[in-house]
C-alpha cells in the first residue's frame, strides 16, 4: 500500500495523501489541498497567497474494518484587496470534525436503530451521534 492507495481509495480529487500510518485500530492519512488556490466563498474572491496553514483533524469511513484519520493541512490565503479566508474543504462542512460521507453514514446507521449501539460501535460520544442525526434528519425533512 502506498499514498496513492488511499488516495485513491477515498476519492476525493481536490485532496492529496502525502503519509499514511497504521497501528492496530487506526489508519491515518495526512492530507493536503490538490487545489492551487483558494476561494473566499463570502466574497467568491481567488487567491493563491498562503499566509497560514494549520492542521485540521476529520474523522472518514472506516477501510478495511479500522478508523480513518485524515490529518489535512487547510490554508490561510490572503487576497488581492488584504482579506483573510481559511479554506474550506467540500468533503466536510464547515466547522465539522467528520467527512460529509461518513455524517451521512451514521445518519442512515441510526435510522431503526439504538444511537447508544451506533456510537459504541463507531467509537463516537452518542453527543456526536445524536447531534448528527438531528442534523440530517432536518434537513432531510
Amino acid at each position: 500500500m502506498n499514498s496513492l492507495f488511499f488516495e485513491q481509495l477515498l476519492g476525493y480529487l481536490d485532496l492529496g495523501v502525502v503519509n499514511f500510518r497504521i497501528d492496530s485500530t487506526t489508519i491515518y492519512l495526512d492530507c493536503i489541498s490538490n487545489l492551487s488556490e483558494g476561494i473566499n466563498t463570502q466574497t467568491m474572491k481567488k487567491s493563491e497567497k498562503v499566509v497560514e496553514t494549520r492542521q485540521r483533524t476529520v474523522r472518514e469511513m472506516s477501510i478495511l474494518g479500522k478508523s480513518v484519520i485524515l490529518n489535512i493541512q487547510v490554508r490561510k490565503f490572503k487576497t488581492p484587496t488584504g482579506q483573510y479566508f481559511w479554506e474550506e474543504l467540500s468533503m466536510v462542512r464547515k466547522g465539522s470534525h467528520f467527512t460529509k460521507r461518513y455524517e451521512t453514514f451514521i445518519f442512515e446507521s441510526c435510522k431503526g436503530s439504538d444511537m447508544n449501539r451506533i456510537a459504541e460501535q463507531e467509537g463516537l460520544l452518542l453527543d456526536s451521534v445524536l447531534g448528527i442525526y438531528h442534523l440530517y434528519a432536518k434537513k432531510n425533512s
